[in-house]
């Protein structure tokens, strides 16, 4: 059946929803060569394909929303060439560009039809309007193939996107959690090589044109004028910025991305002695990945995490410090040795420092402080540092050596996590740690490499050391005994493992409306980061799990879905189009660092003022230890309405709690669940909160039926 004209235009409906917005917008960055390389507008495109398959988004609107993104990115561009081009191309030469040098050439070999191909062309797709400028392309020319080059790209993207939705929609139901930790795993892999990817092929073409600018700008007669009136300053900077001395911009930017994480690492430091939040997080993330725990991903984790012990490590530094001597590479070996040596240093001082304990649920016993994580420090500084002297020596090229370190460091932090014999804090600090011995040892290798070639010595070339070497087979021979002792050391990979926690003993609280002052208990939940959520509005007492599962029943309370591949990607992409599904997974809360694992939603929504759109009224549930004089179940619980939004760290919730708690006080009553009912006071910091909740500090204490 033919659509209609009104199909194929943007609805006036559309253009108020901000997803259309957001996604054009990447579209229109993604063609505008100075904002490629930091946008994966082609990326948004293709995750709107998605959702428009799923019935979120109407593709025919995002077409034209992409298509006109990618005319105004072009145009960008193509304007950007024609304004400032006699002054940057005085100083930059287009040769220096590989995408820029092949999009010149796509435009004399094609001419307009260059601005439809290029758009497929992944980084040559901003440069093409770019060398359409510099050609001399007429603007009225240029505007029909570029609207010309705009519509297949939206068409083909789109369409990419619509059939993996399809895909997706297949596969997601057979999803567990097993399947949807290796998805997060996956995803966050994919989307660091993506970057990695992109920002090697676009750099060098941003950079020279930055120069050039740079070179423009200096030519500039107040710019002259300053530095005629300070010479020695001006020809400092000179010396900072000269590109043909390791001295000169090498150093600089090392020197400035040491500072940068140094800076990062003092905040991190700070936030783990001065901020609660900080380590309340931690907790909730190891209790978190303790539900996720699976045999399989256990073992896959063991295997992985030996690479970062020091039999491994052992094995590996070995092999590469020989082969680095014996190739008569010295300086590369003095670089790797100090930065492997100060980072195993610096991690034992500040474990020491610190003295914080390893995680409860951890998997092996282990007999060092958490604090920062020696595994994820090794993994930055050893293995990034032999990525980066693959890369100086021409074994890989730039993108195969950075993608390699990123994984080797994601894998081995990520098996600490997993295990759970480090908080999240620790992980990331030790990222930092190793960050900086990888830029001390870069800097010591290439500095001592500069005063080598000061000196006259110049390293031999592979030609020349294959054939005077005689033992040119030792290396690959240590090298290939320590790849086999890191594997069998993997493969072996046994500790002693943490005894299981002792259960908890049964307790009986007899004093229900004193219950938070006999048990010690917390009377507030938390989101995942630590920050406090909402009060415990309710104290359920039950025979057990199902006699309160059959009294929310009966008051029209469902569960929510399980936290599935699936369901998790269904309600994304119903958050992102505004149509939020009720029953989608709820955001994880803690109470007492315990994630909620008994979720529920009203079927029928309470009439009141905090009826909206989009928002969800929930009961979150904890079993707790603690029984009554007649030996029913305590839990507790929080119900409130929510603002889900699937890509925060937690939902936004009514500080008005005090009305769900009444909302299903009385669907209880009315379903005739309730045997007796009485208010229990909070912990007076829990009652309300400023700038969180604010309730009559009261728990309801309800006994079921």
């Amino acid at each position: 059946m033919p659509h209609s004209l009104d199909q194929l235009l943007p609805s006036l409906q559309s253009l108020g929803a901000w997803s259309y917005w957001i996604i054009g917008l990447g579209s229109m960055l993604e063609a505008f060569f100075l904002t490629g390389v930091v946008v994966p507008g082609t990326l948004a495109v293709d995750a709107a394909g998605i959702l428009a398959q799923r019935g979120f988004l109407n593709v025919f609107d995002l077409f034209w929303f992409v298509a006109i993104g990618s005319i105004l990115g072009g145009e960008l561009g193509y304007w950007t060439g024609r304004w400032g081009s006699r002054r940057i191309f005085t100083h930059f030469d287009p040769g220096r560009s590989r995408a820029f040098r092949r999009a010149q050439d796509l435009f004399e070999r094609r001419g307009g039809l260059a601005l439809v191909l290029g758009r497929l062309l992944g980084p040559v797709a901003g440069f093409v309007p770019l060398a359409a400028a510099v050609a001399g392309m007429a603007p009225r020319r240029f505007r029909i193939w570029n609207v010309i080059g705009a519509l297949p790209y939206a068409a083909i993207h789109l369409s990419l996107g619509y059939f993996f939705g399809d895909i997706f929609a297949r596969i997601g139901p057979a999803a567990t959690r097993l399947a949807l930790f290796a998805a997060a795993a996956a995803a966050i892999l994919a989307v660091l090589a993506y970057m990695v990817v992109r920002i090697e092929r676009h750099l060098p073409s941003l950079l020279s044109v930055a120069a050039a600018y740079l070179e423009a700008l200096a030519q500039l007669a107040p710019v002259q004028a300053w530095r005629g009136r300070h010479p020695r300053l001006a020809a400092f900077l000179a010396r900072r910025l000269d590109r043909g001395q390791f001295l000169g911009l090498p150093a600089t930017l090392i020197a400035l991305a040491f500072g940068y994480v140094l800076l990062i690492y003092l905040g991190s430091v700070l936030d783990f002695l001065m901020a609660a939040p900080i380590v309340q997080a931690d907790k909730n993330i190891a209790a978190l990945m303790h539900v996720f725990r699976n045999p399989l991903l256990i073992r896959l984790a063991a295997i992985v995490t030996a690479f970062g012990i020091w039999q491994s490590v052992s094995l590996v530094l070995v092999a590469a410090l020989a082969t680095l001597l014996l190739a008569r590479r010295g300086p590369l070996a003095a670089g790797l040795a100090a930065a492997v040596a100060g980072n195993v240093v610096s991690v034992a001082v500040l474990k020491l420092a610190f003295h914080r304990t390893r995680p409860e649920f951890a998997y092996f016993v282990e007999g060092t402080n958490s604090f920062p994580s020696g595994h994820a420090a090794i993994s930055v500084a050893l293995y990034g540092m032999l990525a980066y002297i693959a890369w100086r020596l021409r074994l890989l090229g730039p993108i195969t050596a950075a993608l390699l370190a990123l994984l080797a460091a994601f894998l081995i932090g990520l098996s600490r996590l997993y295990l759970i014999e480090h908080y999240l804090s620790d992980v990331l600090n030790g990222y930092l740690v190793g960050a900086m011995w990888l830029l001390i040892g870069i800097s010591v290798a290439e500095w001592l490499q500069t005063r080598a070639e000061a000196a006259g010595a110049a390293p031999p070339g592979r030609a020349e050391r294959a054939a005077k070497s005689p033992r040119r087979w030792l290396a690959p021979g240590m090298w290939a005994l320590a790849l086999l002792g890191s594997l069998w050391v993997s493969a072996s990979y046994h500790k002693a493992l943490t005894p299981p926690l002792a259960p908890e003993k049964i307790a009986t609280v007899s004093d229900l409306p004193g219950f938070f002052a006999a048990t010690g208990a917390p009377g507030r939940i938390d989101s995942i980061d630590g920050s406090p959520l909402a009060p415990v509005n309710l104290i359920l007492v039950a025979r057990d799990r199902d006699a309160l599962q059959r009294a929310l029943a009966a008051a029209r309370y469902a569960p929510t879905e399980p936290a599935t591949l699936s369901s998790i990607l269904s309600a994304a992409m119903a958050e992102a189009t505004g149509k939020p599904d009720p029953r989608a997974p709820a955001m994880p809360a803690f109470w007492n660092s315990i994630p909620s694992a008994m979720t529920y939603v009203a079927q029928v929504p309470p009439a009141g003022p905090q009826a909206r759109a989009g928002l969800r009224h929930l009961l979150r549930v904890w079993p707790t230890r603690w029984r009554d004089a007649q030996g029913r179940q305590i839990f507790v619980a929080t119900a409130s309405f929510d603002d889900a939004q699937i890509w925060e760290a937690s939902e936004q919730m009514d500080p008005h709690t005090d009305r769900d708690r009444d909302a299903l006080v009385a669907a209880l009553r009315a379903a005739g669940q309730v045997e007796s009912a009485e208010p229990a006071p909070l912990p007076k910091a829990d009652g309300s909160l400023r700038g969180h909740w604010q309730s009559d500090g009261v728990a309801t204490v309800l006994i079921l039926r």
